[in-house]
């Protein structure tokens, strides 16, 4: 056993060893070991300009140490750490010590003692490319940000494959309802599992990054439900009764509405996609669903006379969209982030031959105008999970009757991207002005 062995075999520290470059979160992490501290720097004031991020070592140990504890994407080591030393037997065994530790970071090896011998010798041991010592900026900027680049996409398919594993090992089903952006590879992982997935609105930040998805999910015969919880509130699903069974007539106008009593937080808005796709995205998937139509055209519009970060974002606080659905019928959308009165969510079918709402309960937030009536009584709703408890309890159950292969799902990766697709229609007609066809953005679909 080397001494880098012992290193690897003892229990990991509860805290990282060594510091990295401040913004290592969001850059490329790379382990840079040297024995001269004076190249360390200048290695991480170089590569603090390109993204890359410096964890440093100035000794083998410490190096091996590192890749234990450290989610590293690259590593740069030098083959020699100790003065008139230059047979690179150190940095030769640290290449070995780092493959047992990591078989998949990319190594690359510097030394200003170089020779075709040496380095045929550090790449049989695993390292994938070399570095002459002194070096080129340029060359060593864009060997390290390749292999950084390689060494995470190799990082995530290593714990996706993990992932893949936990999944395999006798789960029945999966609830993803962690952040947007973990929604469309948490889905993909479950699906790749053979795993029934429940996965909350939206499937992905970017609709055009999930087009492969409804494919995919098909031709994996994996049931896939999309939360979408008004679909399953009891008034909600008797207003589609009654539109369905004929006693309304023809339909004129479909109008849903979310009316949110104060904001979320600021930090919460740029990454929220925006009023149509975080908010009305309920109602457009409720009109769709409702109605059994598609929307072939939307034209919103929106305003800001609340808190500054909306527009900062470019977003808006409040915003309506009209809607024309294939069969003439016409929708109205409407949202807001004040709405003093309270967390206002309704429903409203109004037909040729009769008209029903959903969400005029007692808990409605709004008052008449007329001191003889007393409808609603209150309390008013201020919480949506107490508006949609029954809902959310409906929803999870039938998810549990999906899972089981009892029933379809009622909601499927299809609706999800559809009511993503009218989203962006809305955001795309707000900001430019104009009508917008479904057909500007939905891609195009296989003849």
């Amino acid at each position: 056993m080397t001494p880098l062995d012992a290193v690897l075999d003892r229990p990991a520290p509860a805290n990282a060893p060594l510091r990295p470059s401040p913004g290592a979160a969001s850059q490329f992490r790379v382990l840079v070991a040297d024995d001269e501290r004076d190249i360390v720097e200048a290695v991480r004031l170089l590569f603090a300009a390109h993204d890359l991020s410096v964890f440093a070592a100035n000794s083998p140990a410490e190096a091996v140490a590192a890749a234990r504890v450290q989610p590293l994407d690259a590593a740069l080591i030098d083959l020699n750490y100790e003065k008139g030393r230059t047979n690179g037997d150190q940095g030769l065994d640290l290449i070995s010590a780092i493959r047992r530790a990591l078989p998949a970071l990319p190594i690359v090896v510097m030394t200003a003692w170089s020779s075709i011998e040496l380095a045929l010798e550090a790449m049989r041991r695993g390292a994938r490319d070399f570095i002459e010592k002194p070096w080129d900026d340029s060359r060593l900027v864009k060997v390290m940000r390749s292999h950084a680049e390689l060494g995470r996409a190799l990082r995530r398919v290593g714990e996706l494959e993990s992932e893949v594993r936990q999944l395999r090992s006798g789960v029945d089903g999966v609830v993803i309802s962690a952040s947007t952006p973990t929604h469309l590879p948490l889905l993909r992982t479950a699906v790749a599992a053979g795993v029934p997935t429940f996965c909350e609105k939206p499937i992905a930040e970017d609709p055009y990054a999930a087009g492969d998805l409804i494919e995919l999910v098909a031709s994996s015969g994996v049931p896939v439900q999309i939360g979408f919880p008004r679909r399953f509130d009891p008034a909600f699903q008797a207003a589609k009764a009654a539109l369905d069974s004929g006693d309304l007539g023809w339909l004129t106008t479909v109008r849903s509405t979310t009316l949110d009593p104060s904001p979320p937080p600021a930090a919460y808005i740029p990454g929220s996609g925006g009023i149509f796709r975080d908010c009305a995205i309920h109602d457009l998937d409720a009109v769709r669903w409702v109605t059994g139509r598609e929307v072939l055209e939307v034209y919103a519009v929106g305003s800001n006379r609340g808190e500054a970060f909306f527009a900062e974002s470019d977003d808006v606080d409040t915003a309506s969209a009209l809607l024309t659905f294939d069969d003439g019928t016409l929708g109205v959308i409407s949202n807001t982030r004040y709405n003093g009165q309270g967390y206002d969510v309704r429903l409203e079918l109004h037909g040729s031959q009769g008209s029903v709402a959903a969400g005029l309960d007692e808990g409605l937030p709004l008052r008449s105008a007329d001191p003889s009536i007393t409808f609603p009584a209150g309390p008013a709703h201020t919480f949506f999970m107490d508006r949609f408890a029954t809902a959310f309890q409906n929803e999870l159950a039938t998810f549990v009757e999906v899972a089981a292969g009892r029933q379809p799902s009622p909601c499927t990766v299809t609706d999800g991207l559809e009511a993503s697709w009218i989203a962006e229609a809305c955001t795309r007609s707000r900001r430019q002005h104009r009508p917008v066809r479904l057909d500007e953005v939905r891609p195009a679909q296989p003849a």
